[in-house]
């Protein structure tokens, strides 16, 4: 049975009508995961507290016979737990939603990863034919190569050139 607000007022202190305002719908969607958890905190300490009033209440009834018990301890148990487990289902909510973003930021990285991945290989695909250097080099890396190199460079680039030539004819 749901609680109403006015008997919520009557029940509750200052404090706890404040923590049964939040845990309503439309309020319980303004909060981040951090202040969930200070809620949810602070709605089991509630609850705990009036569950053993309740408890202690329900002893008292059976040792000393009283017929009537007030209500006033079961009902505030019944309107916490109502609150912590709104705030539980929210901070659930907020965790998945969370790691839907996370998911789906790394598949977005994959994606770049794989395109970044496509463009180096076109880009060594186009490297020029008498070239020994790396693409990345710049014109004064390549200088600094040994002169064995440059040498056997020069001379793969003339045997193409002659063989280019050659299937021409």
């Amino acid at each position: 049975m749901a609680i109403s607000k006015q008997k919520a007022k009557t029940l509750l202190n200052r404090q706890e009508f404040k923590l049964f305002e939040e845990a309503g719908p439309k309020q319980i969607k303004n909060w981040n995961e951090e202040d969930l958890t200070t809620k949810i905190r602070l709605a089991r300490k509630y609850r705990d507290k009036a569950r053993t009033q309740w408890k202690k209440q329900r002893i008292l009834k059976k040792r000393e016979g009283i017929e009537t018990v007030k209500n006033r301890s079961r009902d505030k148990l019944d309107i916490f737990s109502r609150c912590v487990n709104a705030f539980e289902t929210a901070h659930q909510k907020l965790k998945q939603k969370r790691l839907l973003e996370k998911k789906k930021e790394l598949k977005r990285e994959k994606r770049e990863q794989k395109k970044k991945k496509r463009a180096t290989k076109s880009s060594k695909a186009k490297k020029p034919i008498g070239s020994t250097a790396p693409v990345g080099l710049r014109k004064s890396q390549r200088f600094e190569m040994t002169a064995q190199k440059r040498i056997m460079g020069h001379l793969r680039a003339a045997g193409r050139r002659r063989q280019g030539k050659r299937d021409s004819r």
